[in-house]
């Protein structure tokens, strides 16, 4: 089944999150993506008019294996949140 969501990069890195069909910002499914985040432990900020960008925020400091995790963590939430979206 294909999912109806997509997400992609802008220019600053920065994951936006739209309905395909509609190409409408999804600001609700962002919000569900921050909300799984954050029950495993990663914090996002989310941006833009419509509350659909994901802003990542990473100390300069950071190792790499952190980041590793964070990336994964962020994956299986925009996961979850699609599937329990479509």
């Amino acid at each position: 089944m294909r999912s109806k969501w997509f997400v992609t990069s802008s220019l600053a890195n920065l994951p936006e999150n739209c309905d395909l069909e509609s190409r409408e910002p999804a600001g609700e499914l962002t919000a569900e993506i921050v909300k799984i985040a954050l029950s495993k432990g990663l914090i996002l900020v989310t941006a833009g008019s419509a509350r659909n960008v994901i802003r990542i925020l990473v100390p300069l400091t950071v190792s790499t294996e952190i980041i590793d995790e964070g990336m994964s963590i962020l994956e299986t939430s925009i996961s979850e949140a699609v599937s329990q979206a479509s």
